[in-house]
């Protein structure tokens, strides 16, 4: 079983996404990187997470921290079941909940030193990851 590391965020290259067929690779196509090196789609931070959390690419989500912190963002790609725990839902080999997808020389040193996207102001541990759905 994957160690409890839900206060640390990595992050992936949206460089990593090269199937030209898949829904994240047509996403990337029309996403934009904003000054702090996140990728955006239609203004909301791009996200990756396990298949455990029954989401799908495209989806909007809200990932809610401990901290208080809200991070609203939308799946743009999903973690391979044999990259993640059991349960599908944190990745293995680091125990995290969510990946942000990035621009990797644009993102702040510290937190591309250190794997860790928390050193970019996202601190705390996963409370829920809930789909905003349409009304």
């Amino acid at each position: 079983m994957a160690q409890s590391n839900d206060g640390f965020f990595s992050f992936m290259s949206y460089r990593a996404i090269t199937y030209r067929n898949s829904p994240q690779w047509q996403m990337q196509q029309y996403a934009t990187t904003d000054d702090a090196g996140l990728r955006r789609y239609n203004g909301l931070k791009m996200l990756a997470i396990g298949t455990g959390w029954g989401y799908t690419v495209g989806d909007v989500i809200n990932v809610t921290l401990s901290s208080g912190i809200v991070i609203t963002g939308i799946i743009g790609d999903i973690k391979a079941d044999r990259h993640t725990c059991e349960r599908n839902k944190r990745t293995a080999h680091n125990g995290c909940y969510l990946e942000f997808i990035v621009c990797i020389p644009n993102i702040c040193p510290m937190a591309r030193r250190m794997g860790d996207m928390s050193w970019m102001g996202f601190v705390g541990h996963v409370m829920s990851v809930d789909r905003i759905t349409d009304e």
